[in-house]
C-alpha cells in the first residue's frame, strides 16, 4: 500500500468515526452562548460592540478532560453581507463532531471600510480574543481550551479571511479554504460577474446605490440577498454588491487605492484559481490538499446532506482540520 492509499484508508476511517459521533447526538447537544470580543469607539464618541457566538458540546459524564482545540469559523458574504448567525448547521456537525469549540465572529461590512483595515483586522481580533480570553468565560462551563491548536476556516470571503490568520501571534495549525476569493486580479473577478440566473441586473440607479454610503458606522451584519425566491435588490446594500460585481470593480472599491494585493491571500470562484493556489502551496512546502467537487455551485459545503454523493467530500475537507489538531 503506497502513501495515497494509506492516507485515503485513514481518512475513510475517520470520518466513519465522525458520523458514529454525529449519530450520538453531538450536533443535538450543542450549546451556544455570545460574547463581545471587541469595542469600536467612532468619532462621534459612539461604539460598536463586536459579538462572536461560541458553539460548544457541554462535557459528559465520564468524557475526557482533555482540553479541546478551538476553530474560528468566517462568514462569507463579498466582505459586504453576512453575519455570525450564518454559520452551516453542517459545518457546526463536523466541527463538534471533531471536539471543536467553534467561534464564529462578526466583522464590520464594507464598502463604507476597507476590507483589509476593518473586517480582517477584526476577524484578527477575535482570533487573538479566543485565545486570550475566551479560556476564562467558558471555565464556568467546565470547558478546558488548548490556546496552541486552533484552526481557521470560512466559505467564500470567509475563507479569505481565514488566510490573513496566519498573521496572528501563533498562526493556526491548519487553515480550510472554502471557496475563497484569490488571485483578485483574475477576469474572473475583474470582467464583473452577475448573479446566477441573470443576464442583466434589473434598473438601479446610482442614487438609490449610492445609500449605502450613508450606512456609518459600518454594520457589523447584514442579511444576505439570496433565497428561495431569488435575488433581493431592494435594499442599497445589496444593490452596491451587485452593480460593482457586476462591473467587476467590488474588490478595488474595498482595498486602499484598489490595490486588491493587500487583500489577496497569496464561479464565482474558479476552480482553476484553487489548483493554481494548491500547486503554489506545494512548490513551497506547505502541506496542501485540494478537493474539487464537480458540477456543484458556490455553497455546496453547506447544504450537501449525509447519504448524498458530495457529502464525503465535504466531510473529508473537515477531516483535515481534525488530523492537524490530534495531539
Amino acid at each position: 500500500m503506497d502513501e495515497v492509499d494509506a492516507l485515503k484508508d485513514y481518512l475513510q476511517k475517520q470520518i466513519r468515526e465522525a458520523e458514529a459521533q454525529l449519530n450520538q447526538g453531538n450536533y443535538a447537544l450543542m450549546e451556544k452562548k455570545e460574547f463581545a470580543y471587541k469595542t469600536v469607539t467612532h468619532n462621534d464618541k459612539t461604539s460598536t460592540e463586536l459579538t462572536a457566538n461560541v458553539y460548544y458540546t457541554p462535557p459528559q459524564t465520564n468524557e475526557s478532560t482533555n482540553p479541546r482545540p478551538i476553530a474560528l469559523h468566517f462568514h462569507g458574504g463579498g466582505f459586504v453581507v453576512g453575519s455570525k448567525d450564518d454559520t452551516a448547521a453542517i459545518h457546526l456537525e463536523f466541527l463538534l463532531g471533531h471536539g471543536f469549540v467553534v467561534v464564529a465572529p462578526n466583522y464590520r461590512l464594507c464598502p463604507t471600510i476597507l476590507a483589509i483595515e476593518e473586517p480582517v483586522q477584526d476577524s484578527l481580533d477575535c482570533y487573538e480574543w479566543a485565545r486570550s480570553d475566551l479560556p476564562k468565560l467558558l471555565q464556568p462551563e467546565g470547558i478546558t481550551l488548548d490556546t496552541e491548536r486552533l484552526v481557521a476556516l470560512g466559505s467564500s470571503c470567509g475563507g479569505t479571511i481565514a488566510h490573513h490568520m496566519t498573521k496572528a501571534s501563533l498562526p493556526p495549525l491548519a487553515i480550510l479554504d472554502i471557496a475563497c476569493q484569490k488571485f483578485l486580479r483574475d477576469p474572473c473577478f475583474t470582467s464583473g460577474v452577475l448573479p446566477p440566473g441573470y443576464t442583466s441586473l434589473p434598473p438601479l440607479s446610482q442614487s438609490f446605490i449610492d445609500q449605502v454610503y450613508s450606512e456609518v458606522p459600518a454594520p457589523a451584519s447584514s442579511p444576505v440577498p439570496w433565497g428561495p425566491e431569488g435575488m433581493d435588490f431592494s435594499r442599497p446594500r445589496f444593490a452596491w454588491m451587485f452593480s460593482t460585481g457586476s462591473k467587476g470593480t467590488v474588490f478595488r472599491e474595498i482595498t486602499p487605492g484598489g490595490d486588491t494585493d493587500t487583500l489577496d491571500p497569496d464561479s464565482l470562484v474558479k476552480v482553476d484559481l484553487a489548483r493554481r493556489a494548491h500547486e503554489m502551496l506545494k512548490a513551497k512546502g506547505v502541506e496542501s490538499e485540494l478537493i474539487v467537487v464537480e458540477g456543484k455551485d458556490h455553497g455546496v459545503d453547506e447544504e450537501v446532506k449525509k447519504g448524498e454523493r458530495d457529502y464525503e467530500d465535504v466531510a473529508r475537507a473537515f477531516e483535515f482540520l481534525k488530523m492537524h489538531v490530534e495531539a
